[in-house]
Parts: structure tokens; C-alpha cells; sequence
């Protein structure tokens, strides 16, 4: 039969017993406790570092108001007139980024092949999102619209862009997007 289990039959019904929980009285238990924490310090002995320095070489720090005669009283009537400058714009303020179309005022125009070609992935033909190219969201649907007609007009390529736009200066660099990514 299992020791922790013992089965027997009362009134028809099986009753279970288990084991009783081996409790240690209080004192025990105290001594057990510091005898571990203690343990650590048997091991490795004192703990090393600086000592403290006795209260008697401690010297207490006068307050500031003994020092008043010591100092200018014109100190202490700028320190009155010490306020923040109203008229200075605030430095935490972040400023709006500009796209490049608007801030040079540029419309794309389906025929302008060469500036819509910046926006197009030379790989794949796809037109860069707006956090890669930095557009705004009203000028990268132009973009999008003119390269839609260009391409319908046969003007530009489907799936890759022209060779002779391939040294073209970066407008826009797909490793380096001007934004994080939306999602």
C-alpha cells in the first residue's frame, strides 16, 4: 500500500488520508533562516569596501543664509528679476517637413518622365511608398496618377526603369527612408 495514500472504508465510503505536513516549531525555523544567511558571510568573510567614517570627522554644512552678508546684494535682486524670455520660441518644437515638389514647387506631369522615374524602383517598377520618397500624401497621389498615364501613354516602362534614368541623382533612397514604416 502507498504511504501517501491509504484507502479504507468508512460507513461505505472511501476516505482518503493523506500525509501530515511535517511543520517546524518558530524557533526552528528562526535559526534555520539565519543560519542560511549567514551562510554566505562564513563563506566569503567580511564585506570589503570603505569604512564608514566616524560621526565625530563628519562636519555639518552651514546653511546658505549665513553666506548672505558675504554676497553682492545686486546678486540677489537679479536672482528676483530671473524669468523665462516670453518672446523666445519654444526649442522643442519640431518643424514641419516639407516635401521636395511643394518646398520647389514642382507639378508632375505625365510627359516629365525623368522626375516621375525618381519615384519608381528601378528593380521592380514599383512606385516607392511615401515613406521612402518623403512626399506628402497629396503629392505622392499626383505622382502616382502621372506615372499611371505616362505608363498608359507609353511613355515609361511597367516593370523596370529605363536605363538611360539609371545614374539619375537620388531624390529618394529605399535604404534610407525619409520616415518609419506605417505598419
Amino acid at each position: 500500500m502507498s504511504l501517501w495514500v491509504k484507502a479504507a472504508f468508512v460507513n461505505g465510503r472511501m476516505l482518503m488520508q493523506q500525509p501530515v505536513v511535517q511543520r517546524l516549531p518558530q524557533i526552528a525555523y528562526e535559526q534555520k533562516r539565519t543560519a542560511y544567511f549567514t551562510m554566505g558571510m562564513q563563506r566569503f568573510g567580511k564585506r570589503k569596501g570603505r569604512k564608514p567614517r566616524p560621526s565625530s570627522d563628519k562636519q555639518p554644512v552651514p546653511p546658505s543664509a549665513l553666506y548672505q552678508n558675504e554676497i553682492d546684494p545686486e546678486v540677489f535682486k537679479a536672482r528676483a528679476q530671473d524669468l523665462p524670455e516670453e518672446s523666445m520660441e519654444s526649442p522643442f518644437v519640431q518643424h514641419s517637413r516639407q516635401c521636395i515638389l511643394c518646398k520647389y514647387g514642382v507639378t508632375p506631369d505625365y510627359k516629365n518622365v525623368k522626375l516621375l522615374s525618381q519615384f519608381i524602383s528601378s528593380h521592380t517598377g514599383r512606385v516607392f511608398g511615401r515613406h521612402i520618397t518623403g512626399l506628402c500624401k497629396m503629392q505622392q497621389e499626383r505622382v502616382e496618377a502621372e506615372i499611371v498615364k505616362a505608363r498608359s501613354a507609353g511613355f515609361m516602362a511597367y516593370y523596370y526603369k529605363h536605363p538611360e534614368f539609371l545614374n539619375d541623382p537620388k531624390l529618394c533612397d529605399p535604404t534610407r527612408p525619409a520616415r518609419p514604416h506605417p505598419y
